[in-house]
């Protein structure tokens, strides 16, 4: 994060896409609601021709989800900081570390309302490697835990994600 200057930080991996609105649509979202530290909007599969093949378990979704991709996330730079950032660590599960360590931070975020993130299915996906991604995610998941002690809870209320509709825009 040493390296970060401006107010707000965005994460895109190598192989998705972020669409071609996000980012300006996203930040005037922050500012119209500047109490956030970070917004969070939908993302869509995109499968690639070897996706298939190459995943036979996952079916093709065209669906916009909600879930734990800091592509999807726009942050302010200073609730980022206090996060600490990704952990290094970890070569999977970092995406989950991360959504789980706001989650207990107690950070205050909120829906987007848009697909902000094309995730691209293929066959060289790291996710593949099923061994090592699951050994990772449970390593993830008990951190989680401890921390939380023994008020762990995974409420959806817990989350302090708000979910704004267009009308409260």
């Amino acid at each position: 994060m040493g390296y970060c200057q401006g107010d707000y930080v965005g994460f895109l991996d190598a192989d998705d896409l972020w669409t071609r609105c996000r980012l300006p649509a996203q930040l005037d979202f922050h500012k119209a609601h500047p109490e956030l530290d970070f917004s969070q909007g939908y993302t869509r599969k995109v499968f690639l021709p070897s996706a298939l093949d190459s995943r036979p378990r996952i079916p093709r979704d065209d669906a916009a989800h909600l879930n734990p991709n800091p592509g999807s996330m726009l942050f302010r730079r200073e609730a980022i900081q206090r996060l600490g950032g990704f952990n290094e660590r970890l070569r999977f599960g970092e995406d989950i570390d991360l959504w789980l360590r706001c989650r207990s931070a107690g950070l205050s975020g909120a829906v987007f309302e848009e697909v902000v993130l094309l995730y691209r299915m293929h066959a060289d996906n790291m996710t593949n490697i099923q061994n090592d991604d699951q050994r990772d995610l449970l390593a993830v998941l008990h951190q989680s835990i401890t921390r939380q002690g023994k008020k762990a809870q995974f409420a959806p209320a817990n989350a302090r994600l708000y979910h704004f509709s267009d009308k409260t825009r």
